[in-house]
């Protein structure tokens, strides 16, 4: 048989030679093996590739903790109304504080800040940034004063700051005042935040709130305040053609008169004008006027020496003054005694025709108070055991206070102690010499101490706790009862480094979701 012969053959199907046979079945042998260790190295690169995955999350969520963003919780009511501090999960507010905008740039007022606390620098406080490095701040007439000029929360901030005293009262007013709210009606009629007037030609009917004394808001520190001045009126209107609404409201010694006009008149504001600086004068420079017959908002506040009246969301009319009370101080009125102390007043009047209001409510601004009986007229502190030269803030710090301002431990109110040593009886140090200064402890004050009452009573500023015997917490610094303190310093004032970030949104729980403000 030929050699092509041979070849056809095989390809006809004749059987291999043994030796092929031989040589297939290992190939088949070694193809199963190779399948089963390629699956192996493929499970371990996939259980690789996931550990590798979520260190690579870990690690970025403990970069974005540390530098970027953080949530913390609420721990008291010393922010309120702005934020919520009750215990519990469906009740304190959790917020997003923003690191990277202090570590990119600088702190900004009225901002809601997170920093350490300056007596414990393990806890973190959450407070309103009011003073600023190298300005003179003043506490007095329940206002923020800075270099002796008056300092005006914005309008954002605002906002968020309004307590309503009516028809809601404050969650943390102390009794009697939760009952102190009247109205004295002159032809008006209605109920809570709902009332109308129907008055005759050429007759105005009135309708005057009475709110007692102010409302103090509670908190185991005081002093709380008497007299708030400054409130915002708000609620929904409905006027017929040619009837007018009129708004007012007394502040100290000015009495502003609005008028919101429906028809023919035209809306305005009355107060006098020569009684104090206008630094900031908006007004529309045209006529405005209510749309007849349907219902529209309508605000008319008072607010660090602000006017404000807004009409449907826009501010129609805005006067700020400029008190000056430092010229009026000079000729020897004492201050804060320059400015008459009396309750704001305010009062509704219906002329021209039949009207309505509904949603009708009463707001509160803070009133920031001064530690003390008000003798000074800025805050008085040391710093590092020097004196501040005429209240002004020394470089690189901040002082911090409290929305809730009768119940707030804030920059005003923190004061460092130096302890004697029971044993020597000399002030106490630490192992390098360093005095140890700190806080007396309350219970309940400190987690990390709350179960040893009796075997604390006071922490240093690095969170260690302390028992001395013979320190007497019931007067903490007073230091003719304390024989066992050295000395008391005021301590409020942040430290840059001190600061976290800031606050800029609430996420729980779901009713006080939204920005801070």
């Amino acid at each position: 048989m030929s050699k092509h012969a041979s070849k056809r053959k095989a390809r006809a199907g004749a059987p291999a030679p043994a030796a092929e046979k031989d040589r297939t079945a290992p190939r088949q042998d070694r193809k199963k093996d190779s399948t089963v260790s390629a699956r192996a190295p493929a499970l371990v690169r996939g259980i690789v590739d996931n550990v590798e995955a979520l260190v690579v999350a870990l690690l970025m969520a403990l970069i974005v903790r540390q530098f970027v963003l953080e949530a913390f919780t609420i721990p008291s009511d010393s922010m309120y109304p702005t934020l919520n501090g009750e215990p519990g999960w469906l009740e304190g507010d959790r917020v997003i504080v923003d690191k990277w905008a202090l570590l990119l740039g600088e702190p900004r007022r009225w901002d809601v800040t997170v920093f350490r606390y300056p007596l414990d620098i393990r806890r973190n406080f959450i407070k309103r940034l009011v003073g600023m490095p190298g300005e003179r701040l003043t506490v007095a007439d329940g206002d923020i004063w800075i270099n002796q000029k008056i300092e005006r929360k914005p309008a954002t901030a605002q906002r968020s700051i309004w307590v309503e005293r009516f028809p809601q009262v404050p969650r943390f007013a102390l009794p009697p005042d939760r009952g102190r709210f009247q109205l004295a009606s002159d032809g008006w009629k209605g109920s809570a935040d709902r009332f109308a007037a129907a008055p005759a030609a050429g007759e105005t009917l009135r309708l005057a709130f009475d709110f007692g004394s102010p409302v103090p808001l509670s908190g185991p520190i005081g002093p709380t305040y008497e007299d708030v001045r400054d409130y915002r009126l708000r609620g929904e209107v409905t006027a017929a053609e040619g009837a007018e609404l009129g708004v007012e409201m007394a502040v100290r010694d000015l009495v502003f008169q609005v008028t919101l006009a429906a028809g023919g008149g035209a809306s305005r504001v009355a107060f006098e004008r020569d009684r104090y600086p206008l630094a900031r004068v908006e007004e529309p420079g045209k006529e405005l006027r209510l749309p007849a017959d349907r219902a529209v908002r309508f605000e008319v506040a008072h607010w660090d020496w602000r006017f404000e009246v807004r009409v449907g969301g826009a501010v129609w009319f805005a006067y700020e003054l400029d008190p000056r009370p430092w010229t009026i101080t000079s000729k020897g009125e004492p201050w804060p005694r320059m400015f008459p102390v009396k309750p704001t007043a305010l009062a509704l009047t219906a002329r021209g025709g039949p009207l309505a209001l509904a949603r009708l409510a009463v707001d509160q601004d803070i009133h920031y108070t001064q530690p003390g009986d008000g003798a000074s007229d800025t805050v008085d502190y040391t710093f590092e055991g020097r004196p501040l030269a005429d209240g002004k803030i020394p470089d690189g710090h901040y002082f911090m206070m409290g929305d809730n301002s009768a119940g707030s431990r804030d920059s005003r109110l923190w004061h460092r102690i130096l302890m004697r040593d029971p044993v020597t009886g000399e002030p106490m140090k630490h192992a390098d010499g360093t005095p140890v200064w700190g806080e007396e402890y309350t219970w309940g004050l400190d987690s990390d101490h709350m179960f040893n009452e009796n075997t604390t009573n006071f922490v240093d500023m690095w969170g260690n706790g302390y028992w001395i015997p013979g320190y007497d917490r019931r007067g903490p610094t007073d230091r003719a009862l304390n024989a066992m303190i050295v000395a008391v310093e005021p301590f409020g004032l942040i430290p840059r480094h001190h600061l976290v970030g800031r606050a800029f949104l609430v996420f729980w729980p779901p009713r006080s979701i939204g920005a801070v403000r």
